[in-house]
Order: structure tokens, then sequence, then C-alpha cells
């Protein structure tokens, strides 16, 4: 694992690599749309159906294992050597970064790592989101160091009855008892399994903020409607338990002034009040714009639209 403090300090080092590995079993789309809206800077899109599987053929499984090259192939454009420090993340607890996880052991590479709560851990932390794709045209070569750590249906058949085998499923209960199957086509378990469901592993802090509202707020960052400043007030609420971003950002009037005829007039009188500094602007002194961005930010309370509120400010001080 590693914590959200930590990543910050490794993020932009030529030799770590991460991996934005966000899906849904049932929304083929839902990781790639989610990457598109905001991910963690530097962050490479690994999509489970295309990059961490091959194809499936009506015998090989939902998600078999991508075929070796195929695989190897690709984290050697994404730039993975043996000496690369990967990390991983997702929005669902760690369920689909500890697949990339557990195929780079499988090949023997050491220096991989889940981020500890995923992108919530991130946002909660008050880190921004990037919006532009790292290019994928590194022309390094990864050479697999293959572990025995891999079994295949046959081997499971041949040992069902094995005191020295055991089977563990990590779905949810009913899901183990054959109830409330919407994914798999035939509903039950494999004979003699136990069920650990996987987010028992995880403690009562580590994903209490739905993949869904953090996909909200990342969508309303990207259409500037609420600040980052605001997101993160919006995401402490919700870590604190607050059932619906929307619902909060609403209630407490927390949506992002970007209006011109509203902040228009606000900036005309702050100028106004401030007639030395205004001048010394005119003069020159241009870092004074940060004075006048602070008392419209102070005026709205933090929702005025900085870019709206710097692109004003500079046509009525000019």
């Amino acid at each position: 694992l590693i914590e959200s403090d930590e990543l910050p300090s490794i993020i932009d080092r030529p030799n770590t690599v991460i991996f934005d590995c966000r899906h849904e079993l049932t929304n083929s789309e839902y990781g790639i749309n989610n990457y598109e809206k905001g991910h963690i800077p530097n962050a490479i899109f690994a999509s489970m159906d295309k990059s961490l599987s091959q194809k499936t053929n009506g015998k090989n499984g939902r998600h078999p294992l991508p075929e070796l090259s195929t695989f190897t192939n690709w984290l050697g454009v994404c730039g993975v050597t043996q000496s690369t420090q990967v990390v991983a993340y997702d929005d669902a607890g760690g369920a689909y970064a500890s697949r990339l996880w557990w195929l780079l052991k499988w090949l023997g590479h050491d220096a991989v790592a889940v981020l500890n709560g995923g992108l919530q851990a991130w946002i909660n932390q008050g880190e921004n989101l990037a919006l532009d794709t790292p290019n994928q045209d590194s022309c390094e070569t990864f050479e697999p160091e293959l572990r025995a750590i891999l079994v295949d249906s046959d081997f499971i058949l041949k040992h069902l009855d094995d005191e020295q085998t055991l089977v563990v499923d990590a779905r949810s209960n009913d899901r183990f008892h054959g109830q409330n199957e919407s994914i798999d086509p035939i509903a039950g378990h494999i004979p003699g399994a136990i069920n650990r469901f996987f987010k028992d592993n995880l403690d009562s802090t580590s994903i209490p903020v739905l993949a869904t509202e953090t996909g909200y707020l990342i969508a309303r960052i990207k259409d500037a409607s609420i600040s980052g400043k605001i997101a993160k007030l919006v995401f402490d609420a919700l870590w604190q338990g607050e059932a619906s971003a929307k619902n909060y950002i609403e209630k407490n009037d927390l949506i992002q002034v970007s209006d011109s005829n509203e902040l228009g007039p606000l900036i005309d009188k702050i100028i106004a009040s401030n007639p030395k500094q205004a001048e010394q602007f005119r003069s020159g002194k241009t870092k004074l714009m940060g004075f006048f961005v602070g008392q419209v930010m102070k005026e709205t309370q933090g929702k005025a639209n900085p870019q709206q509120v710097n692109a004003l400010l500079q046509a009525k001080l000019s």
C-alpha cells in the first residue's frame, strides 16, 4: 500500500508510473468516462476490459487474464520497466487496482502499490485532479519473471477435495449464496469455497464516500459550477456522513458564481474602494491582481469563479 500523503512526493519522479483502474462490472464505460472528467496527475488509464484482461470467447470466463506478450508490451509503452515504481488506484476500495497489483506480482515485479483509500482519499486530502492524458509512446521493454502463483479451473477442479487447498470467494455474501446475481450467468459458488467479502477487509473509513458522489464532484469541478475549494468542503461533509453531494451544495448555496452581470458590479465596488491599489496596478504593479482577486473571493465566500474574476479584473483595471 501507499498512503495518499506519500504519493505527492513521488508523483513526478521519472521512475514512477500511476494507473487509474476505475471500473464498474455493470458499465464498461464507467472507468474511461470518469477518468476523462478528472484523475490523479500523470495517471494512465488502465482498462479492465482492454488492458487488464483478454477478450472473452465464451469459454475463458468473464475477465480472463491478459495475453502475456500483449500485456508486457502495453506495460512497456506505458513506461514500466523492472525499476519502475507502479501505483494503482480506483474508487472501489482497491477491488480493481488490486488486479493490476496481482498481475505485476505474477510477472515478478515487486515495486507496485495500491493507493490506500483510492481516489477518495486523494480528493479528501485536498489534492488537485488533472484532465490531460499522458503520452503512451515509451519504447521501454518490460521483461517478466513469472512466478508460480497462477492456477486454472482444471487445477481447482482436480483439488476440490484436497484438504491442503482453500478456495476463497471474495464476492458479497448474497452472490456467494446465489442470490441477487446480476452479473454472472450462473449463480452460486465453487463447491467447498468459503466466503470473505473483499469489503470486510476495509476499515470503516476506507471508502466512506461512494464512487457516484466522487464522480459527481469531479464533473462539477470540470464544468466550473463549483471550485476546488468548495469541492474539498463538500467532500469533507461526505466523509463525515452527508449522503448527497448535490443536496449539500444546493442547501448550502455553494454553486460557483460565474455570471459577469453578478460579479461585475461587485468588482466595480471593490476597485472604487481601493483607488490606491488600482492606480498602482495600472502603473505596472501587476502582482496586486492577487489582492483584488482575494477581495472578490472574500466577498463571495470563495464562491466566485477565479478565471471569470481574473478576466473581469483585467478588463476593468486596464
